[in-house]
């Protein structure tokens, strides 16, 4: 089923730990960078919510309508 919960809070940043410096650790050259690209990866992760606005709410109305059509098909059924 649909947790609603889980839904409501893709509209907030969230941080997560990633092994993106794992890919680029082979160059040492990448690791003197290493401050930069963690600040880019904060800045993503703070504004995707954002960018991605439309597109959350879109999946959110679509999960609601599934809902909706399962609970009317129970009804049926029952």
């Amino acid at each position: 089923m649909f947790d609603f919960r889980v839904a409501h809070a893709r509209y907030y940043p969230s941080f997560g730990i990633s092994a993106d410096m794992g890919i680029l650790a082979f160059d040492p050259n990448y690791l003197v960078r290493a401050p930069e690209s963690v600040l880019y990866s904060l800045v993503g992760d703070l504004a995707a919510p954002l960018i991605n606005r439309n597109a959350i709410e879109m999946a959110y109305a679509n999960a609601n309508a599934i809902i909706c059509e399962l609970s009317l098909t129970m009804r049926k059924v029952f």
